[in-house]
């Protein structure tokens, strides 16, 4: 039977859970700041008056799922992290049933098939829940390699890859299966797959996306036609125009004619949080932000090298690593024209329970990768 040894919490990995925690913090000014209420122009209120426009409740909403998830984190982070390989057959089969259940049952939002109603003001998306099963089933058919010569040794994870593609596609979410693509590339890559496979494997992806195409949705591809073509329309127009107009130091949380908060840029505290960001808190607010992600990718990457204890440890640090990689840069990118608009939340920062729930858990998993090392055992003089 598995005991806790409370020897293990001396291997916490305090440096993560603060740059988690920050950003975290940082994602509840952003909500409060992006669904503000608006001001008229050059209109001058009193401070009570201007306090009156802030609205808490999402802020409070997202709070509690910070509370839970933090919770959920800290059980994974306890539980050996050597357990998922033993039972990563049953987690691949729950998740992919769920994944494939939202294809045929699930709500639509934002013109993607993939969330569950649980209550009114819940909805579970499994896609989220699903990138950690890939984690998982890769880092433990990596580790049972000590190369990736041959094809035959990642049938499993091939077939699995191509089971969450097919279903994410049945439900329109191009975005989340870019996800799921490029955490499959960088673990094969870091796992020390060979060049020739590579490039076979980047053919496949170039013909799969020429196919793709003729199966997307008229909303997926007019996206894809401005992106490339450069122009700016709709939500992406007003979202570059609220990052410029916030300057070097932003115009504060309750900032006069504030786009963030004029209703012109949906899914302004989630998908396009950062816009909310970059207008209220400035270019000094976007770097602080994108500096405490690049220190928390560092800092993984400095776990990879010295505090996980087997390959499979590493390979669960390095898709995690991966995951959150894609999302920082393709949500950023998007906001600011760069990257074509995806249904991508901000990592710790974008209002979202599964979001939230589907991250924590990740750093938990990376926790326990770092409380699981060998203990020394006691010695006296």
């Amino acid at each position: 039977m598995w005991l806790f040894d409370k020897r293990k919490l001396h291997n916490i990995e305090y440096v993560l859970l603060i740059i988690v925690g920050a950003l975290c913090l940082f994602g509840l000014i952003a909500i409060i700041a992006a669904l503000a209420d608006a001001s008229p122009s050059g209109e001058e209120t009193t401070l009570l008056e201007k306090l009156s426009r802030l609205n808490f409740v999402t802020a409070r909403k997202h709070l509690i799922w910070i509370a839970i998830s933090t919770v959920v984190m800290a059980c994974i982070a306890m539980l050996d992290y050597h357990i998922y390989s033993k039972i990563w057959a049953f987690v691949l089969i729950v998740c992919l049933g769920l994944i494939v259940l939202t294809s045929f049952f699930g709500v639509v939002r934002g013109g993607t098939r993939g969330w569950i109603a649980i209550t009114e003001d819940f909805y579970f998306q499994p896609t989220e829940v699903g990138k950690l099963a890939l984690i998982l089933i890769l880092a433990k058919t990596i580790s049972q390699k000590e190369s990736l010569d041959k094809f035959r040794d990642l049938w499993t994870t091939i077939g699995a890859m191509g089971l969450f593609v097919a279903a994410l596609l049945t439900q329109m979410d191009v975005g989340t299966s870019l996800v799921y693509v490029f955490i499959f590339a960088v673990m094969l890559f870091i796992g020390g797959m060979r060049w020739k496979h590579i490039l076979i494997m980047v053919g496949v992806c170039i013909a799969c996306c020429v196919a793709i195409w003729f199966i997307l949705g008229e909303a997926q591809q007019s996206r894809i036609i401005n992106f490339l073509s450069g122009e700016d329309v709709g939500q992406l127009k007003y979202s570059k125009i609220a990052i410029g107009s916030g300057g070097f130091f932003g115009k504060g949380i309750l900032g006069l004619d504030s786009i963030s908060q004029s209703g012109d840029i949906p899914a302004i505290h989630t998908d396009f949080i950062f816009s909310a960001i970059g207008e209220s808190m400035g270019f000094i607010g976007g770097i602080l932000l994108i500096g405490l992600y690049t220190a928390m990718e560092i800092r993984m990457w400095y776990l990879i090298q010295h505090k996980a204890h087997d390959r499979y440890g590493k390979m669960i640090i390095v898709g995690v690593m991966a995951m959150f990689m894609f999302h920082i840069f393709e949500n950023i990118g998007m906001v600011m024209g760069i990257m074509p608009i995806t249904g991508i939340p901000l990592p710790f920062v974008s209002y979202g329970g599964s979001s939230m729930l589907t991250n924590m858990i990740g750093i938990g998993l990376v926790e326990s990768v770092c409380m699981n090392r060998p203990i020394e055992p006691f010695t006296s003089e």
